[in-house]
């Protein structure tokens, strides 16, 4: 018969698991106690303007943190919300009040141009023409709507989850619409992890709270006020008017950078103290699972069981069965549904070769969706989503569904790459 079994938990390194870009030197296989800092970005974010907001928290918190914590270790991650970047619908309805306005003066600047100004320039109320003045509170209000969009928060939350179980302490410094995603973790996490994880909301259009979490909001942001004349949403409760000759804010004074966490703001100080706050208060959690160059987590759905199956470069097969391979161990596998169950490769430790990743639905009685999250040592993290039709017990160990592969390599300089793919 299967049984639940949780291996203790070996001594083995933690790894960060966000990239090393634009943050002061961290010894990835140190065995301190470590916290977790993610930028949570906000809309019409590309992956490179959302990791500017990362690398403005490592610029403003590493190297003090390193100083004042020399033996704790703190990793500043990037929570990327890929559906919100969907700068092309705003495109298209700034196209169409174009037409709609239908002023030679006005279409002869293109909407792309526009939605720029607009969210680049501080004085493009005044660049636009008179005609052109719709389009602002058209941009403010698309955007304010955009920003209450239905958000799928299940992949962020299962890695703070993994991170928590792990030992870390997980702090969210969220902005605009990735506030809705915070909460979300927060609404999940914080009572099993009510001291270990918290939230900065920036910019915040959310209603409420949850757990451990506080907000900023600036009087005069024009997008949360546009989206305030629709929804309910959290007071404002910042006042950051540098006054006319001393604003360098964006026009809608609601980006990140330049109209939160500029070092002339009351916002910025705010979050400042509030950051320095809760890394003094916040508790470690207890530490469950491994960590390491390779972590491999699976979750699913209410059916009992489903298993995390891996095949390593030397052809052992780690499952429920036989739960410490050549490289890596199955440090957790769960039988009542909804899982983590969690594989992880200690620090040093992975051999060169490919890891084949696979799940088997074991026993359940309807169809099943499986979410598998690889994470490496370079930083990157891939979720991948299997739907499950039916179960097939032991039969399906021997032959499970393989979701995806990973490639372990050196570089010219002997150092790891890793290739995850499918």
């Amino acid at each position: 018969m299967k049984v639940k079994l949780l291996c203790g938990v070996f001594a083995f390194a933690l790894l960060a698991v966000c990239p090393n870009t634009g943050q002061t030197s961290v010894d990835f296989c140190s065995n301190a106690k470590t916290t977790a800092i993610y930028f949570v970005n906000g809309v019409w974010n590309t992956v490179d303007q959302a990791e500017m907001g990362r690398v403005a928290l490592v610029k403003a918190y590493a190297e003090t943190l390193k100083t004042i914590y020399p033996d704790q270790v703190f990793e500043f991650k990037l929570a990327y919300n890929y559906h919100v970047d969907k700068v092309r619908d705003v495109i298209e309805v700034i196209g169409q009040k174009i037409v709609e306005i239908n002023a030679p003066q006005v279409s002869r600047t293109s909407p792309e141009v526009y939605f720029a100004m607009y969210m680049s320039l501080r004085n493009v109320q005044l660049l636009f023409p008179p005609e052109a003045q719709p389009i602002i509170l058209t941009i403010e209000e698309f955007l304010a709507a955009r920003i209450t969009a239905e958000v799928n928060s299940s992949a962020l939350i299962q890695k703070y989850e993994t991170d928590l179980l792990e030992g870390k302490r997980v702090l969210l410094v969220a902005h605009s619409q990735g506030n809705m995603f915070a909460n979300d973790a927060m609404a999940a996490l914080s009572n099993e992890f009510p001291q270990s994880i918290g939230m900065i909301g920036v910019a915040s259009p959310a209603k409420l709270l949850y757990g451990d979490s506080t907000y900023y909001t600036a009087h005069d942001d024009r997008v949360i006020n546009a989206l305030r004349a629709l929804f309910p949403v959290l007071d404002s409760n910042v006042d950051n008017d540098p006054g006319i000759f001393g604003d360098h804010r964006d026009f809608s004074n609601h980006q990140f950078i330049e109209s939160y966490f500029s070092s002339k703001l009351v916002s910025r100080r705010l979050i400042d103290e509030d950051l320095a706050s809760r890394i003094v208060d916040m508790v470690f959690p207890y530490t469950y699972l491994g960590s390491g160059a390779i972590t491999v987590t699976l979750t699913w759905g209410a059916e009992p069981d489903v298993d995390l199956h891996i095949f390593e470069p030397d052809g052992n097969h780690v499952y429920y069965w036989n739960m410490t391979g050549s490289f890596g161990y199955l440090d957790l596998d769960d039988v009542t549904g909804f899982g983590p169950e969690h594989y992880y490769v200690p620090c040093g430790s992975d051999g060169l070769g490919t890891y084949q990743v696979g799940v088997n639905y074991y026993r359940g009685y309807g169809p099943e969706t499986a979410q598998i999250q690889i994470s490496t040592s370079d930083g990157k993290t891939r979720t991948f989503i299997q739907d499950l039709s039916e179960s097939h017990g032991s039969a399906g160990d021997s032959r499970p569904y393989i979701v995806a592969f990973i490639d372990v390599s050196l570089d010219a300089d002997g150092k790891r790459v890793y290739v995850v793919r499918q």
